[in-house]
């Protein structure tokens, strides 16, 4: 085989998998919009469900109508900005709405990287700047991709099974890539309230933070686990208290 032929044989596989690779991302966009369309349809048929349920519930009349107001305002406010209302009783539903999304975004994001990986190899830096453009767009429409940034304050209210409300606030100090390191105040505001030194991470708009050591405070092993919606936060709290006894709190925090 001459080596004009190895060249044309190197050429037309080069081809074959950039068009095999450029299909895969296709593939990926669609499940995800599809994923997204999906996830937003089961959200608003979860409002109905609760509006209807209210509706029917063994309550005074004024009482229904100021919860089906209420349900219904945070169901518009869902539907005009894709974010959720601060509401313990959505809690669950909001978490099952980001748990779809990021289960479809997180591959996308990976084959975007796979992508431009690819081009950047083959020399199309033409290419490789027209799928960065368009992952970067991507990643702003991503439910709070863009906000969650290094240098940034989300303050609100934490809440126990019993009911009990604190305030809360977490300090992204520096955020590399994907990881961050910051800081949680418990009761700020309060003198000499609790701080805990946290690293985390971000994946899509899924958030991970552990307890690196406490900075001031008794001691105490918190876990958070939860998703950015444009300017808010809401996270699932466990680990271990103060008494060594298992947390099981949720906080909605916004950004400052």
């Amino acid at each position: 085989m001459t080596l004009r032929n190895l060249l044309t044989l190197a050429f037309v596989a080069l081809a074959t998998s950039s068009i095999m690779a450029q299909g895969q991302l296709e593939k990926l966009k669609r499940e995800y919009n599809q994923a997204r369309a999906q996830a937003r349809e089961q959200a608003i048929k979860t409002f109905d469900q609760m509006i209807n349920q209210v509706r029917k519930a063994n309550m005074s009349g004024s009482a229904r109508t100021s919860l089906m107001t209420k349900l219904t305002q945070d169901k518009q406010y869902f539907i005009d900005t894709g974010s959720w209302p601060e509401n313990d009783d959505l809690a669950a539903a909001a978490f099952d709405y980001s748990r779809l999304i990021n289960a479809k975004s997180v591959p996308l994001m990976k084959e975007y990287e796979q992508r431009i990986d690819q081009l950047l190899k083959a020399n199309d830096l033409p290419g490789a700047q027209t799928i960065t453009k368009e992952k970067e767009n991507f990643e702003r429409e991503l439910p709070g991709m863009a906000e969650f940034t290094g240098g940034t304050k989300w303050e609100g209210t934490r809440s126990g099974p019993t009911g009990k409300n604190s305030r809360m606030r977490l300090d992204v100090h520096k955020k590399t890539g994907t990881t961050f390191d910051g800081h949680i105040h418990l009761d700020p505001g309060v003198a000499n309230h609790p701080v805990v030194q946290v690293r985390g991470t971000i994946t899509g708009n899924y958030v991970e933070i552990v307890t690196v050591k406490m900075i001031n405070g008794a001691n105490r092993n918190l876990l958070f686990s939860g998703y950015v919606y444009g300017n808010k936060l809401i996270m699932k709290i466990g680990g271990r208290s103060t008494e060594n006894k298992p947390v099981n709190d949720r906080a909605w925090l916004k950004k400052s």
